[in-house]
């Protein structure tokens, strides 16, 4: 009763013993899912300038639905640590926020965790990229 193309299986379960003596369960006891699959490429998924607000940065994942996503964990604040905050919205992650003030053009990867209906897992690490410009100001004569 498995299908490779179906993301989601239910399996009867067969038992044979030794003597030659079989069983099969009266209804499907394994479950065989797929994990979240991310759609949204890994790496960069914007850039803003310091102080800026950021637009929304929708990241993506597929998978038996609900989908939740949050910080992966060991990166716990690096979202804040970049001005973004987390929001999960119709089973996507959205990020929104005000970019911080590095004291230089600096790129922060962070790692984002997709969890689907069956409790499964997959994470992806991506990056922003917070722009600083020239500060002070020169005159020219």
């Amino acid at each position: 009763k498995f299908n490779p193309e179906n993301s989601k299986n239910y399996v009867f379960v067969r038992v044979t013993n030794n003597d030659g003596g079989t069983g099969t369960s009266a209804t499907a006891l394994l479950l065989i899912s797929d994990g979240p699959n991310w759609q949204t490429a890994i790496g960069s998924v914007g850039s803003a300038n310091a102080g800026a607000t950021w637009s929304s940065i929708v990241l993506t994942a597929t998978g038996d639905l609900p989908m939740t996503y949050a910080e992966a964990p060991g990166t716990a604040n690096a979202l804040s640590v970049m001005g973004l905050s987390l929001a999960n919205s119709s089973n996507t992650a959205v990020l929104t926020g005000t970019a911080t003030t590095p004291a230089s053009t600096t790129t922060y990867n962070f790692t984002i965790r997709a969890t689907d209906n069956d409790s499964q897992s997959t994470d992806r690490t991506f990056n922003v990229t917070i722009n600083v410009g020239l500060t002070g100001g020169t005159q020219f004569n």
